[in-house]
């Protein structure tokens, strides 16, 4: 394995997001050259146009080093494929997706991630930001309070194949103790469980609603399993 230090690669201002890669040495020269190109198009501006996969609204460097003289690196692992990235709509979303749009990463539908936090509807699968996850979308269909709904992998993160849909989902800091216990029936609260029997498990558990909410779980089962 080779890596090449110095040899007029641009040099910008330094993001704090980094990552370091390298290129076998076993590689033909017309590989390498070609991972040089793609570096080369994502640092200029004016190669944008023709290379549309590397724009971006923040824009950032990235250093290339070389190195000076040859070394034998042991390969421990080999990405084939893009990493999946999903971020928690928790109410400080925005904390991880400014890292995420400083790295140039973007959704799986090729949109940026926002600089905004959510709004109640733009958020989750189906959305602008399929990636943006919102405490329902995770959740999924809970069912209903006399027949409630115990497949744990029909949320957000899971495929329809029930096999996990990220490598990594973000959360920066979520008021768990004003979402976690907010589930309802039907979006309120009756007075008895029996009055719940046949309503749909809602929830409020995101940050639009106020935390006067009342939760009515208690009320809605009388099994830790049908709460999610």
């Amino acid at each position: 394995m080779r890596c090449r230090r110095g040899a007029g690669r641009p040099t910008g201002p330094r993001s704090r997001t980094t990552a370091t890669a390298a290129v076998r040495s076993s590689s033909t020269p017309r590989t390498q050259l070609a991972a040089l190109a793609i570096i080369d198009a994502w640092n200029d501006q004016s190669q944008w146009a023709a290379n549309p996969w590397a724009q971006r609204t923040v824009f950032e460097v990235v250093a290339v080093h070389e190195a000076a003289e040859a070394f034998t690196g042991d390969v421990r692992k080999e990405m084939v494929a893009a990493p999946t990235i999903a971020v928690f709509s928790d109410g400080n979303e925005d904390i991880a997706t400014s890292y995420i749009r400083a790295a140039g990463i973007p959704q799986s539908n090729g949109a940026e991630f926002p600089a905004a936090k959510c709004a109640p509807t733009n958020c989750g699968p189906g959305t602008a930001n399929p990636d943006m996850l919102t405490v329902p979308s995770i959740m999924g269909d809970m069912g209903t309070c006399s027949s409630p709904n115990t497949d744990h992998k029909n949320g957000g993160l899971f495929t329809v194949d029930g096999v996990p849909a990220y490598c990594q989902i973000m959360s920066m800091h979520w008021d768990v103790a004003n979402d976690r216990e907010r589930v309802e029936c039907e979006g309120g609260c009756p007075a008895t469980q029996a009055e719940c029997a046949g309503e749909t498990f809602t929830t409020t558990a995101t940050r639009w609603w106020p935390r006067s909410a009342s939760s009515c779980s208690t009320r809605c089962t009388s099994s830790p399993s049908a709460r999610r």
